[in-house]
């Protein structure tokens, strides 16, 4: 986050937050950076994810609603097949499918229509929001 966003270089006062398993949270500029970090998980099971995990194999990490037809498709870490593609199930029968990791739920939000807003209070779309940390 600190090596993508240059606080660092930065003469204002910047404010980064990242949150995920765990958050990670760097306040400073150029002259002085304080950072910390802090576990999340009882601040997710108060948003009731409850099929939330670590992106380890078996995890689903993409997901993508068809707008049309409101079917889901999914991917899962230690496949670079899609669930409805061929040989599916052969490739994650050694793991299963285990779970949702964080990295996907925003994606999610977004397919379904849920607004979310970046740092900077603009809106974050489907386009975008692959390219934020």
């Amino acid at each position: 986050m600190i090596l993508a966003e240059r606080p660092d270089l930065s003469e204002k006062l910047t404010l980064l937050v990242d949150v995920g398993t765990n958050a990670e949270i760097v306040l400073g500029n150029r002259d002085r950076l304080l950072a910390c970090s802090s576990p999340t998980g009882p601040a997710f099971e108060g948003a009731q994810i409850s099929c939330g995990q670590r992106a380890a194999p078996g995890a689903i990490e993409r997901i993508r609603i068809d707008p049309g037809t409101l079917e889901a498709k999914f991917k899962v870490i230690g496949s670079d097949l899609w669930s409805d593609e061929p040989g599916f199930n052969e490739a994650v029968a050694g793991t299963g499918v285990t779970g949702i990791c964080g990295s996907d739920s925003k994606q999610i939000l977004l397919d379904f229509g849920v607004p979310l807003l970046d740092e900077n209070d603009r809106p974050i779309t489907a386009e975008t929001a692959t390219k934020q940390p």
